[in-house]
């Protein structure tokens, strides 16, 4: 079958439910779909069939399929179509630069990224191509290049066709003067990848590899780099911040459009106990990994709480940690309208929260109206100069060229333009309340309370004033009661609160890192409790002030 029908094929049965998967695949469905519409890129077929076809002529090197060739699942056709299939129409180049896929072991992982190898190092017309493949330790990345030796030295023919030369630690193809080779760590300098190969990303103790192998292509006209793994149990680690930020560009709340990620693995609802739900994350079951061996995991991670956790990460790719994400970005998503704007509310009651953090961080005002039975929020979003240029994130200065993000002169932010368009916007609206954190608000409140005619309420950051206010927010997302303007910080925000506990069973916002902001939901908390209290009833309130 053609590879677009097989992708097309396959996106419909995930979206429509006929294929099990979790909602990070869904969103990677769902993306295929829009870039279909768009205008400023193309899917190119031939380049994608070309591809997917070279990688079927490679062979299984071990186990009852030794010696016959590959067979691309349809959840693999998607994930090379894409990469080799998307092009930019400004450049006929390949639009994606970087492709992640996390999948769990026994995945044939270690197959499809030497095959993706071999197509660089001789199938993509690049000429004196560097495909380095990067291993966190020696033994591992001995064991998977041995697969990539294995696939010249036991196809003959493959071996003669391109004139291949082998040693246990190069591949060469002599006619363009390329060669395959693997590295423990990070590449040395100097190294000018065409292709980067990173597998088990999870192990390895730092960033050092993926950013030197993504440093090194700068002078390459369209490189790749390929991260494939299982998930971690460190959070801390720098494959985790690379999952996360991939969650967010395949969700939408970063835009990233060198970057392709699939991501198997069971959604925070699912009951891992269930074992239908490990389809899922397994879209090899039954072929490369059995249902048998699969569901004798399953029973051993029932019975045996030592060894839970490593099955749980290995087989089901959970990131086992106590913190797991409070909102759900499918839903949250969902929730959002291009065409909600501010100013269609001139006029109208509304609530305001301001959450300062700090001069040297991220600082946001949250407006909430309500009409009928929903909330809708905007917010207004500071950041220095300073820090936005020192950022490694693009997306920064991204939203401040979008206008979603004001950023002011020097090393500390401004607050002068929080109190200007404050009292600019409560000119537009009628502001019932200000509800902010006195932290770091000392000065500027009393600038504010010598000319606002609306309460300037003090809220406490902790558990006693958040827990009840937190619940209005979840369930008005989910019931779809809330209405944002898809607010790329906002969302950012979203994608990064973790939910803490309290003895007394209370909750509160809290982040994984101090890179991952959540200022703008902590300030939509206080507005959204103040607006829900005046709505509820004027006696009551969720908040302890």
């Amino acid at each position: 079958m053609a590879v677009l029908q097989t992708i097309r094929n396959y996106v419909d049965g995930c979206l429509s439910g006929a294929i099990p998967v979790c909602k990070w695949v869904k969103f990677a469905c769902e993306r295929h779909n829009k870039d279909l519409t768009r205008d400023d890129i193309y899917f190119d077929e031939n380049a994608a069939q070309k591809a997917v076809d070279f990688i079927q002529l490679m062979r299984h090197v071990k186990g009852k399929l030794a010696g016959s060739k590959l067979q691309l699942e349809p959840w693999q056709v998607f994930f090379i179509g894409s990469i080799f299939g998307w092009m930019r129409v400004d450049t006929g180049l390949r639009r994606f630069r970087e492709a992640h896929a996390e999948v769990p072991r026994k995945s044939g992982k270690s197959l499809e990224l030497n095959g993706i190898g071999h197509y660089g190092l001789v199938a993509d017309n690049e000429k004196g191509a560097e495909i380095i493949l990067a291993a966190a330790k020696e033994d591992q990345a001995k064991d998977i290049f041995g697969v990539a030796l294995q696939m010249v030295n036991t196809n003959p023919s493959f071996r003669k066709y391109y004139g291949l030369q082998t040693t246990t630690e190069i591949i060469r193809h002599p006619s363009s003067g390329s060669y395959f080779k693997f590295v423990v760590g990070s590449p040395v300098d100097g190294s000018n990848p065409h292709f980067g190969l990173i597998d088990e990303y999870h192990q390895h103790k730092s960033a050092a590899a993926y950013d030197a192998i993504k440093l090194g292509m700068g002078a390459r006209e369209q490189p790749l780099l390929i991260v494939m793994s299982t998930a971690g149990v460190d959070f801390k680690c720098a494959y985790k911040r690379y999952v996360d930020y991939c969650r967010k560009v395949v969700s939408g709340v970063v835009e990233d459009d060198s970057l392709f990620t699939l991501e198997y693995t069971i959604d925070e609802e699912d009951n891992w106990e269930d074992f239908s739900v490990w389809k899922k994350a397994n879209p090899n079951m039954g072929i490369s990994v059995s249902e048998d061996f699969l569901r004798g995991q399953h029973a051993k991670a029932l019975a045996d709480v030592s060894s839970r956790s490593a099955i749980l990460t290995k087989h089901l790719n959970v990131w086992n940690n106590s913190s797991t994400s409070w909102i759900d970005l499918r839903k949250w998503m969902a929730c959002g309208q291009d065409q909600a704007k501010m100013d269609d509310f001139t006029g109208e009651a509304c609530w305001v929260g301001l959450d300062l953090a700090s001069r040297i961080d991220l600082c946001s005002l949250m407006f909430v109206f309500r009409r009928e039975e929903k909330y809708y929020v905007f917010g207004k979003h500071y950041l220095n100069r300073d820090r936005v240029d020192m950022a490694e994130n693009k997306h920064l200065r991204t939203w401040e060229e979008e206008g979603w993000l004001t950023v002011t002169d020097g090393a500390q932010t401004d607050f002068g333009y929080i109190e200007n368009d404050l009292r600019d916007l409560s000119n537009q609206f009628r502001v019932q309340e200000l509800a902010y954190d006195p932290r770091e608000a000392t000065y500027l409140m009393q600038q504010v309370r010598e000319w606002a005619s609306f309460p300037c309420i003090e809220v406490s950051q902790g558990p006693i004033n958040f827990s009840e206010p937190m619940k209005v927010l979840e369930a008005k997302y989910l019931s779809g009661e809330l209405v944002h303007a898809n607010d790329p910080v906002l969302c950012w925000a979203a994608s990064n609160v973790i939910l803490k506990n309290t003895s007394n069973k209370l909750f509160y916002p809290a982040k994984r890192t101090n890179e991952e902001k959540i200022d703008p939901i902590v300030a939509l908390i206080m507005a959204l409790g103040r607006a829900e209290t005046a709505h509820k009833d004027a006696d009551f309130s969720f908040l302890i002030l």
